[in-house]
């Protein structure tokens, strides 16, 4: 299962598709990403350091082009906040991650 540190209408390659986002916990997306494994495309070095903390399994730094195939499946780690600084370890004040299961259907 894929990680993403943001989602892009960019990763649908369809001219028409369903898109399905739900907010679900830090720990149902940590159980999800143990069970069906990892494939990180998180672009951020720092944002992957802190997902791994936070998930509590590690998570690489990966630049990648996702491209989403039919009824794929991926979470988003959604920060907000300020922009991280160098080595971020945790989370600064006044920011959050918001956790986001996204399935896509392609061909509707």
């Amino acid at each position: 299962m894929k990680l993403l540190n943001s989602f892009s209408l960019g990763m649908i390659k369809n001219d028409t598709a369903l898109i399905n986002m739900e907010v679900i916990t830090a720990n149902q997306a940590s159980k999800m990403l143990k069970e069906k494994g990892i494939e990180s495309c998180v672009g951020h070095k720092d944002a992957a350091s802190l997902y791994s903390q936070i998930l509590g399994t590690k998570v690489e730094f990966n630049r990648v082009t996702v491209e989403l195939a039919d009824c794929e499946m991926v979470i988003v780690g959604q920060y907000t906040g300020p922009r991280l600084p160098e080595g971020c370890v945790k989370l600064p004040d006044g920011s959050s991650i918001k956790w986001i299961l996204v399935d896509a259907l392609l061909d509707v």
